[in-house]
């Protein structure tokens, strides 16, 4: 992510004996959805198997920091590993039996947790900005054969973009976000919009 690229090696020059702690390391990283912005995809966390990994680095890094604590750490890394295999099986359950698996939404966020449940995602935003105009047509025209009849945004981004898409196909609009609150039950509100967005 930028932040890291630009302070990353920064931090680490500061102080020496900090541990870092690659909390992606063992994600299968995919390629940005974006085409003109090449890349691997940052957004891991939007699938709950990623973040089981993610837990389990984290928990490795504070016990090798506090060995004492270590089966504290793990206790707790259990306790909320348990959570997040019920919260798979919840988007699972919540997911099978949809009838379309391909989804509209304006920042290409949703890429891990497509993969993960077998949706297919695409994006309005490219390399940060709005969409040309050819690029518009050709996602009014995937929508229709599609039948898409909601856009996804997100309360971190303009809607003009995704508003005149949702008016060409007498849709509407429909707000997820991969940074909201709680991770559990935002992800549950999450795939209960994706599940009645693609009935």
């Amino acid at each position: 992510m930028e932040f890291e690229l630009t302070w990353i090696d920064k931090l680490v020059a500061q102080n020496q004996e900090m541990l870092l702690v690659d909390c992606g390391r063992g994600i299968g990283l995919m390629e940005s959805a974006d085409p003109d912005q090449p890349g691997m995809d940052a957004h891991t966390w939007t699938s709950p198997l990623n973040v089981k990994i993610m837990v389990n680095n984290i928990c490795g890094g504070l016990s090798q920091t506090s060995p004492a604590d270590q089966s504290y750490f793990e206790k707790n890394r259990d306790s909320y590993v348990e959570k997040l295999d019920a919260l798979d099986d919840d988007i699972r359950s919540s997911l099978n039996g949809i009838g379309s698996r391909t989804f509209i939404v304006y920042h290409p966020a949703w890429g891990y947790f497509a993969r993960e449940y077998g949706l297919k995602q695409l994006g309005i935003e490219r390399e940060g900005k709005e969409p040309q105009a050819a690029y518009m047509a050709r996602l009014i025209k995937e929508a229709r054969e599609n039948n898409i009849k909601v856009i996804f945004v997100s309360p971190q981004f303009d809607t003009r973009s995704a508003e005149a898409i949702a008016r060409e196909i007498d849709g509407r609009l429909v707000s997820i976000d991969p940074e909201g609150g709680d991770y559990l039950d935002n992800m549950r509100k999450v795939a209960a919009a994706f599940r009645e967005a693609l009935q």
